[in-house]
């Protein structure tokens, strides 16, 4: 995908043959959304109709801290991270470093509304903690020193765009964008919350009583988890079920990765790493649609089972 940023000289908000700009459907499926929910067929119709007519023209790009307008929206962006959440002006400004990226896909009918943001950390190893990610007081690298890219938040902007996002087409363009500006990186990885862990755990787990959290058995329930798959065949978790349809691996289980209140409230602290190798996507999505999870050497220990390849 190209990476150009949309301008108001791009004639924003196309109309189609019905006299409807986009950003006007997009309104009216919230409207519908927040009245008859998300099953409703005129609902269905519209999401149909908005899919169409995202279909062309998506850009995924970098945004440029330096840039004003750039930095604009980035804060902007920053200041509504529901995934983690921003902390401080200090934890902003190190959102904003050199070796920190953030993309956006966007769409030339909505101007300054990207679709999807992700947020990304150049690191010179991969990290067992995502303080190492946000801590502010971390030190920054070069990024021409960096071996390891971690993905450590991708999100929908707006509500009104739950449904017709396009997350997936953001991770493949910042990862080929990657691949391009920064080729000494050897590894992209995600840093995932496990959010349905905890309830899964509830039901399934076999630790007794009260919080497990630093129980060594929570890492090979929590990798059971994610290479559980529902009887239609996708896996139980959200995250998982993102990341491992896009064709990533389950790298790696990290128990005591986040210890924050809500990273414990999640899956007691535990967090995965997804693993996105342009080489190794399709064999794992056929991996998946044959019902095995693919899973790197730390998880398949975990499982006691050998390493699925494809």
């Amino acid at each position: 995908m190209q990476q150009r940023r949309p301008s108001t000289d791009d004639q924003p908000d196309t109309v189609g043959d019905n006299g409807v700009g986009t950003a006007e459907l997009i309104d009216q499926r919230t409207e519908l959304l927040a009245r008859l929910g998300r099953a409703a067929p005129e609902v269905r119709s519209l999401t149909n109709r908005l899919d169409e007519r995202l279909e062309n023209g998506l850009t995924v790009r970098g945004l440029d801290p330096t840039d004003a307008a750039d930095r604009r929206l980035a804060v902007r962006l920053a200041r509504s991270e529901p995934v983690n959440p921003l902390r401080s002006d200090a934890d902003l400004e190190r959102r904003l470093a050199p070796d920190r990226q953030v993309f956006v896909i966007e769409h030339p009918d909505l101007v300054d509304r990207p679709l999807n943001v992700l947020w990304v950390a150049l690191c010179e190893q991969l990290p067992d903690r995502l303080d190492q990610i946000l801590d502010v007081g971390g030190a920054e690298i070069d990024p021409s020193g960096a071996t390891v890219a971690v993905f450590y938040s991708v999100w929908v902007v707006e509500k009104a765009f739950a449904g017709i996002g396009r997350a997936s087409e953001l991770v493949a363009g910042a990862s080929a964008a990657l691949e391009r500006s920064h080729p000494h990186i050897d590894l992209q990885t995600t840093m995932s919350p496990v959010p349905g862990f905890r309830e899964w755990h509830r039901i399934h787990g076999t630790s007794g009583a009260g919080e497990p959290t630093g129980n060594p058995d929570l890492g090979s329930a929590c990798a059971r988890y994610l290479t559980s798959l529902s009887p239609e065949g996708v896996p139980l978790d959200p995250v998982a079920r993102f990341h491992l349809g896009n064709g990533a691996r389950l790298l790696r289980v990290i128990p005591d990765a986040d210890d924050s209140e809500l990273g414990l409230e999640r899956a007691f602290g535990l967090m995965a790493n997804y693993r996105y190798a342009p080489e190794d996507l399709e064999a794992n999505r056929t991996l998946l649609a044959r019902g095995v999870v693919p899973t790197g050497e730390q998880v398949a220990a975990l499982l006691d089972r050998p390493v699925t390849d494809g």
